[in-house]
């Protein structure tokens, strides 16, 4: 594993659930944050985590990955074609 992918993290349950409903691996989805076009949109914060939303680029495929910050850490949340 590379170093920018230490930073991400999720739940292997969660994403065995979104392999197979979108066919969008969370670690594939990394690569959508180093999309210089992406866009994101983050929540006011009015939940116990604030929400951000990603859309950009994932092996030719435009792709939206809902996160939250933890930490130093980035969670994904979800992964489905955008």
């Amino acid at each position: 594993m590379d170093e920018s992918s230490t930073r991400f993290e999720w739940n292997d349950f969660k994403n065995a659930i979104y392999v197979h409903k979108h066919g969008i691996e969370f670690e594939d989805a990394t690569e959508a944050f180093g999309d210089p076009s992406s866009f994101e949109y983050r929540s006011r914060g009015d939940h116990l985590e604030q929400r951000c939303v990603l859309v950009g680029m994932m092996r030719m495929r435009l792709i939206s990955v809902v996160y939250t910050i933890r930490g130093s850490r980035i969670r994904s949340i979800s992964a489905r074609a955008a």
